[in-house]
């Protein structure tokens, strides 16, 4: 069994040194490590050359800078590893988190998508809103490549739309199997974001967009658009408030995700998923929410 690490190398920042320098230090013969670098920065690449990995290394130069779907597609087309994890530059990784890792992809139980569950050793819901409540990213899922394979999963090319990767892997996965670590607890706090964050809006309308493609049925239609409000309302909005903008550009973001919600999901506040969901922080922000700048701030700081 092979589990394949995959980052997206492009521009130097703190995170990125950290996390690295982390999983170089980690030795295993049953781990490989993908750096795709789409034509990084000098810094990050004299960086990288210097660090003494001690896990087997495959270097892709891409010599443009096409971004992250396209990178991770590229480094999945070229690693014959049973399982991949597309880590993002805020992971710090160590001897025990990837032993753990092994641990659960090794066990008798193969699964098609594994998700970080702490304190959990099974997932005790098939519903996906239940489980991607947390934020839609990537950091929270190990996928098996045989799966992606037989179902043609990739990502949109040169456009950030994750969370419409995710769902529909989710939506296709027949076994789902959990990773006992707090994923959260390993990654770096600062935030440093390389993507259109708009993509997030954009993904939600594609992910609605399976309501009708599927066709699925009004328990299925009613937990998938409680995903949609999730990432409008909660991901999009917080990750808009961490740029540090200036407000007048934050007030734009929520007079766009107001007018998308009120489009794609008007009777958000009547759905069960959200309703009936554990979090009760989170449902409180949703089912109260208010399209202004001082409640976002207040309910998500």
């Amino acid at each position: 069994m092979k589990l394949a690490i995959v980052y997206y190398l492009t521009s130097a920042n703190e995170n990125i040194k950290k996390s690295l320098a982390a999983l170089a230090e980690i030795k295993s013969k049953n781990l490989e490590i993908i750096l795709v670098d789409s034509n990084t920065s000098e810094e990050l690449g004299e960086y990288v050359t210097n660090l003494k990995f001690q896990s087997p290394v495959k270097k892709i130069d891409i010599y443009e800078t096409l971004g992250h779907s396209y990178s991770y597609n590229l480094a999945f087309k070229q690693t014959d590893a049973d399982y991949i994890y597309f880590s993002n530059a805020r992971i710090l990784f160590t001897e025990e988190m990837i032993e753990t890792i092994m641990k659960v992809l090794t066990s008798k139980n193969k699964c098609d998508v594994y998700t970080f569950c702490p304190n959990q050793n099974k997932i005790t819901s098939k519903s996906s809103s239940e489980i991607l409540l947390r934020e839609f990213a990537l950091k929270y899922y190990v996928f098996s490549r045989k799966f992606l394979d037989e179902k043609e999963l990739l990502f949109v090319n040169f456009h950030h739309y994750h969370n419409y990767f995710i769902y529909d892997a989710l939506t296709k996965a027949k076994t789902l199997g959990c990773i006992p670590i707090d994923i959260d607890e390993h990654s770096l706090t600062r935030i440093v974001y390389t993507y259109n964050i708009y993509d997030i809006l954009t993904s939600s309308e594609m992910i609605h967009d399976l309501i009708t493609r599927y066709d699925l049925e009004e328990t299925e239609k009613e937990d998938t658009e409680a995903i949609v409000t999730f990432a409008i309302l909660h991901d999009f909005l917080k990750r808009m408030i961490k740029t540090n903008t200036n407000n007048e550009a934050i007030n734009s973001s929520i007079n766009n995700a107001q007018k998308l919600i009120n489009r794609l999901c008007p009777n958000y506040k009547q759905n069960k998923f959200i309703n009936e969901h554990k979090d009760n922080k989170m449902c409180h922000y949703i089912l109260n929410f208010q399209p202004t700048l001082k409640y976002i701030k207040k309910e998500l700081a």
